[in-house]
């Protein structure tokens, strides 16, 4: 018998590996887990903007959509694949991420009794309250299903509260963990595309109003009257990018301005960047918040309820401010602009505290919450 053979099963479901936060943890906790566990990896769809090693071949279910009909009409028909996988090579447990994989992992379980954990990667009630019918079904759906769950980890503490709260789930069924920092060697590759010689404040994220782009350009052009060769780099794609080149030409920063669309690996931008701010109105863990310690970048983040507070320990390993205040943001960023040695202290600090995001250490406390599932189950 081969050591692979050895190994406990575990099935990995995800809704694709196309670029994004969640997907980012993903791809740098696959590697932790093949080698650990037999491991299968499963994508909704074949979207993938990330590297799998070469001894992972993904079992794909179908084809990209943007539409959420289509994704609501092939739950059925992945729920059964899934079922029939499960019955098939018995793992376990299976490891779902995001509401979508959650929910289909927890419909399978109804029909093979496996042992589920979901990974809740944002505040769902924040995220989906506002989004109409369909952010309202899918609230609906996992405040049922989520129950059945063995385990659900969080990303952050205030979301496993959340979810006790307005899930009613048991905190006994509730973890936290959060996401481990990228640990490949900086990507020079796209040193081309983002040589930026000016000094500039760098925001990284999906182009969305959760990030608060908005609130960054009003606050940036105040401080362009104080500062007037200083420049704002947005690093991120998204729905809202024409609305905010919009907004940055009515408020006259434009030409102050870079958007360069997604960027793989943002790292070469925070070790050039002055700081980098993120104002987000609602966060999980914020990848790129990790990242920015990692590379000795300063930061500025919003007290918006959960990974920021927690990450930076409430100010200590970065500035905190509230949400939807373009003044505090203004204020904060002036600091850092003035003062080099408070920039320079969050630097040092920050190094220090990403430490703990190692992702041997994340993917240990992982491989304890999968064995603890399946020993339950016994």
């Amino acid at each position: 018998m081969n050591a692979k053979s050895d190994k406990k099963g575990l099935i990995f479901l995800l809704p694709s590996l196309a670029g994004g936060g969640a997907e980012r943890v993903a791809s740098i906790l696959i590697p932790e887990f093949y080698r650990d566990f037999d491991l299968t990896l499963v994508l909704l769809d074949g979207s993938m903007d990330y590297k799998l090693p070469d001894n992972v071949r993904p079992v794909v279910f179908g084809r990209p959509s943007s539409s959420p009909l289509v994704h609501i009409l092939r739950i059925p028909y992945q729920v059964a694949r899934i079922s029939r996988m499960v019955k098939r090579k018995r793992p376990i447990a299976v490891l779902s991420f995001m509401e979508q994989a959650n929910i289909i992992n927890s419909l399978a379980s109804i029909i093979t009794k496996h042992p589920t954990i979901l990974s809740e990667r944002n505040d769902p009630v924040k995220q989906y309250s506002y989004k109409g019918l369909l952010g309202k079904s899918i609230l609906f759906a996992s405040k049922y299903l989520y129950k059945r769950a063995r385990i659900t980890i969080c990303v952050s503490k205030q979301i496993c509260r959340t979810l006790e709260t307005y899930y009613s789930i048991n905190p006994c069924n509730l973890t936290f963990i959060p996401n481990p920092i990228n640990p490949d060697p900086i990507d020079h590759t796209c040193h081309a595309k983002i040589d930026i010689q000016q000094h500039f404040i760098l925001q990284v994220g999906r182009l969305t109003v959760q990030k608060g782009q908005d609130i960054t350009l009003r606050a940036f052009r105040n401080l362009l009257e104080v500062f007037p060769n200083l420049h704002l780099v947005f690093a991120g794609e998204g729905p809202d990018r024409q609305r905010l080149e919009q907004l940055a030409k009515k408020l006259g920063v434009y030409e102050k301005i870079r958007f360069l669309g997604w960027v793989k690996d943002p790292r070469p931008l925070m070790k050039k960047a002055l700081f980098l701010v993120h104002p987000s109105r609602y966060e999980g863990w914020p990848n790129v918040l990790a990242e920015a310690l990692w590379c000795g970048c300063p930061v500025i983040a919003t007290r918006c309820g959960g990974g920021p507070e927690e990450m930076l320990e409430d100010g200590r390993f970065g500035m905190l401010i509230a949400p939807d205040n373009e003044k505090e943001l203004e204020k904060a960023m002036r600091l850092f602009l003035e003062y080099g040695e408070l920039r320079k202290e969050f630097m040092e600090a920050g190094r220090i505290r990403a430490r703990d995001f190692e992702p041997s250490k994340i993917a240990l406390r992982y491989k304890k919450v999968i064995e603890e599932a399946a020993l339950s189950a016994d």
